[in-house]
């Protein structure tokens, strides 16, 4: 199963490309993941929120491999635990499908949207910093891994 992350990116920290190796890493077969980094155009104060919000949503859209389902991380998206997310995992795995899990920028996602996507979930009802919320969903994709093979890593 590919796995891949489309996260919206302008100038991200040094310490998410190290944290982001350790666990890249780590992944194993039949996981196979990718971050794709978006970078958002700079915006003139004649947009609104409104249209910054569905121009930065349509480009991460427009980043989706053919064929992948889509997940949007938003905070009004289902909050899962570590066990139920790598149910989810299972599930797009026993389907055969490939997956797409955006990270939106920083307005967030055009409500529209949510409707397009195949699953919305929450990291946390928390408001993350972007790099933390893809260091985030990087750990837990992993550990949802080691629990799908009875790794110890989960305990």
């Amino acid at each position: 199963m590919r796995i891949t992350i489309i996260a919206a990116a302008n100038k991200l920290p040094g310490w998410l490309e190290t944290a982001s190796q350790f666990y890249m890493q780590r992944f194993k077969y039949p996981f196979v993941v990718n971050i794709l980094p978006v970078k958002l155009k700079q915006w003139s104060g004649t947009l609104s929120v409104a249209q910054r919000m569905e121009q930065q949503t349509a480009a991460l859209f427009a980043c989706v491999p053919k064929g992948h389902s889509v997940v949007l991380l938003d905070g009004a998206g289902e909050q899962l635990s570590s066990s139920d997310l790598a149910e989810r995992y299972n599930d797009f795995l026993a389907s055969g499908a490939n997956v797409a899990v955006l990270i939106g920028g920083p307005e967030g996602f055009a409500r529209k949207y949510l409707t397009q996507a195949n699953q919305v979930w929450a990291l946390s009802r928390l408001t993350l910093p972007h790099a933390l919320a893809q260091l985030v969903l990087l750990e837990q994709t992993y550990r949802a891994m080691t629990i799908l093979q009875g790794h110890p890593y989960h305990k």
